[in-house]
């Protein structure tokens, strides 16, 4: 975290606030106004994990949110938010929510397992998934190759 957002965080957490994300663009100084109360732009609803002051969206109400929860927010480690809810997946940068099991797009070994990350796509090493490798028929390390699995090993 760079200087200036770790400042931000912690004057935020002595508020009694958590960010949800680094303030920038249309947001950088503005809040939100919520049952009388101002929260910074990029607060996460104190109620709600998964909702968020986006004055670009809304200055009156907590807007949903998808991404990582503030620690503890959602029941359990392997779910994230999605449009505003708790839910069991993984948010992958540049695509956004992924629901547990989902595979990435044309490889059939590697899959959202949130029980491993929530983050990234988490390689498979066996058979794959969906029927999976054209032309393969096993998972390596999260690629498609040709072979047998002996101990782990690739013959």
């Amino acid at each position: 975290m760079r200087p200036s957002l770790l400042v931000a965080a912690v004057a935020l957490a002595l508020a009694g606030c958590s960010s949800a994300k680094p303030v920038s663009g249309n947001d950088a100084g503005a809040a939100c106004t919520v049952d009388g109360r101002t929260f910074p732009a990029g607060t996460f609803n104190p109620n709600q994990p998964c909702q968020t002051c986006q004055p670009a969206i809304s200055a009156s109400v907590f807007s949903t949110f998808t991404g990582l929860p503030p620690s503890g927010g959602c029941a359990t480690s392997q779910q994230v938010c999605n449009a505003g809810t708790c839910q069991s997946g993984c948010v992958i940068p540049d695509l956004g929510f992924e629901p547990a099991g989902a595979l990435e797009a044309g490889n059939a070994c590697r899959v959202c397992d949130p029980s491993r990350w929530t983050t990234a796509w988490s390689s498979l090493t066996g058979a794959p998934l969906d029927g999976g490798c054209p032309g393969a028929n096993l998972c390596l390390n999260g690629q498609c190759v040709s072979g047998c699995l002996i101990d782990g090993g690739l013959i």
